[in-house]
C-alpha cells in the first residue's frame, strides 16, 4: 500500500470512480482490514504518536515498530512524534469546523445503501477532499468510520444466488446497527467533550490504569483515556476567553494565553482603578447629600430669610437631580474619559453649597 510523504496511509485507494459512465465503480477494500478498528496513542516525554488499523496489527506494531513493513497493509494511519496533547487540539478543531460536513456525507452514504441506490461519486469525492485537506483527528474519524461503513458493504457484496434473501435481510440488520452506532459517534463527537467533568456529563467517564500507551476501540474510549492521560500529566484545554483560540494548560486554573493574560491582567488593573475611583465619588456624594440635610435642619437655616432657604433647597434639588445623569456616565463604556467632567460637576457643587452657606 502506498505511503503519502508525512508517513500516513494514504485511503481509499481501493476504490474509484468512473466519471466518463457518472458510475461508481467500487474495489473492496483488503480483509484485513474488516477486522476490528483499533486506535493507539503511544506517548513519550511531552509528545505522543498514533496507530489507526486492524485491531491485531496495531498491537503488534505498538509493541514492536519494526513490523510496520509486515502489517503496512492493515494500518491505515500512523503518525511521527506530534507535541502531547495535538489530537485533542485537532479534535476541538474538527468538530468545531468540519463535524457537520463529515455528518451529512456518511448520512449520505448510508441513505443511499439503504434504500437501494448506488453511492453517489459525489460522496466519495468530498470524502477523499476532506481527508486530504483535514488535521490527524479529522483523518482518523473519516477513516475509522469508513471502514466500519464497508464492513457491511463487503458483507452485502459477497453474497452469492443461494444466500441473496438472507444477505439482503442480514444487510438491512447490519446497516440499521451501524446508522445507530455511527449517529452515536457524532453525537459524541458534537457535544465536543474536552475535559473529564465532559465526559462525566456524558455518563462516558470511567477510571482507567493508564499506561505510555492506550487501545482504544472507539472514540469514547479515546477521549475517556486520551483525556486522563492528559489530567494525569497537568494537562488541561482551555479556550481563552479574551481571543477565543484554544490552548492547553499546566494548571486547571488558568484561563488565557501568556499574552492574553498580560493584557487581561491590565484591564483589570484599570478596572479596579476605575471602581476605586468610582466608589470614591460616590462616597463622597454621599457625605454632600448628608452635609444638605443636616444644614437645612440647623437652627441657622431656620432662622434665615425665606429667599436664602428656596435658593438652598433648589441648589439641593439640583444636586439630586444631576446625580442620577452623573453616575451614568460612570457606568458607561467612555467612564474613563468621563470622569474628569464627572469629578469637575462635583467640585462645582461643593463649592456652591460652601458659597451659599456663608450667606447665612
Amino acid at each position: 500500500m502506498k505511503r503519502s510523504e508525512n508517513g500516513m496511509v494514504i485511503p481509499f485507494e481501493k476504490f474509484a470512480w468512473d466519471n466518463s459512465k457518472s458510475k461508481l465503480v467500487i474495489k473492496l477494500p483488503p480483509k484485513a482490514i474488516e477486522n476490528p478498528m483499533l486506535l493507539c496513542v503511544e506517548f513519550g516525554e511531552n509528545s505522543e504518536r498514533f496507530y489507526l488499523g486492524e485491531e491485531k496489527a496495531v498491537q503488534q506494531t505498538a509493541a514492536n515498530s519494526d513490523l510496520i513493513s509486515k502489517h503496512k497493509g492493515s494500518i491505515l494511519m500512523l503518525s511521527e512524534e506530534r507535541p502531547l496533547g495535538s489530537l485533542l487540539m485537532d479534535s476541538y478543531d474538527f468538530v468545531t469546523n468540519h463535524l457537520s460536513e463529515v455528518t451529512n456525507i456518511f448520512r449520505s452514504m448510508l441513505h443511499s445503501i439503504d434504500s437501494g441506490n448506488s453511492e453517489k461519486a459525489s460522496d466519495y469525492k468530498m470524502l477523499e477532499k476532506l481527508w486530504n485537506d483535514g488535521n490527524a483527528f479529522q483523518r482518523i474519524v473519516i477513516n475509522y468510520l469508513f471502514c466500519k461503513f464497508y464492513q457491511v458493504k463487503h458483507f452485502a457484496a459477497n453474497g452469492t444466488a443461494g444466500f441473496l434473501a438472507y444477505t439482503a435481510e442480514r444487510r438491512r440488520e447490519m446497516y440499521s446497527n451501524l446508522e445507530q452506532g455511527i449517529k452515536q459517534e457524532f453525537d459524541l463527537l458534537a457535544h465536543n467533550p474536552t475535559t473529564l467533568s465532559d465526559l462525566k456529563q456524558l455518563h462516558y467517564y470511567k477510571s482507567v490504569n493508564l499506561g505510555e500507551k492506550i487501545f482504544c476501540p472507539n472514540l469514547a474510549e479515546f477521549y475517556v483515556q486520551y483525556i486522563s492521560y492528559l489530567s494525569d500529566h497537568s494537562l488541561f484545554f482551555r479556550v481563552c476567553p479574551r481571543c477565543g483560540e484554544p490552548f492547553l494548560a499546566n494548571t486547571s486554573r488558568r484561563r488565557y494565553h501568556n499574552e492574553c493574560a498580560k493584557l487581561q491582567d491590565k484591564d483589570n488593573k484599570l478596572q479596579s482603578q476605575h471602581n476605586l475611583e468610582r466608589d470614591n465619588f460616590y462616597k463622597q456624594c454621599q457625605e454632600e447629600r448628608y452635609r444638605y440635610n443636616n444644614f437645612r435642619r440647623g437652627k441657622i437655616f431656620r432662622n434665615a430669610s425665606l429667599k436664602l432657604q428656596s435658593e438652598y433647597l433648589a441648589l439641593f434639588e439640583k444636586f439630586k437631580s444631576d446625580l442620577a445623569e452623573q453616575k451614568e456616565k460612570l457606568q458607561g463604556d467612555n467612564a474613563a474619559a468621563c470622569r474628569t467632567n464627572v469629578n469637575t460637576w462635583l467640585e462645582k457643587i461643593i463649592r456652591a453649597r460652601s458659597d451659599l452657606e456663608k450667606k447665612f
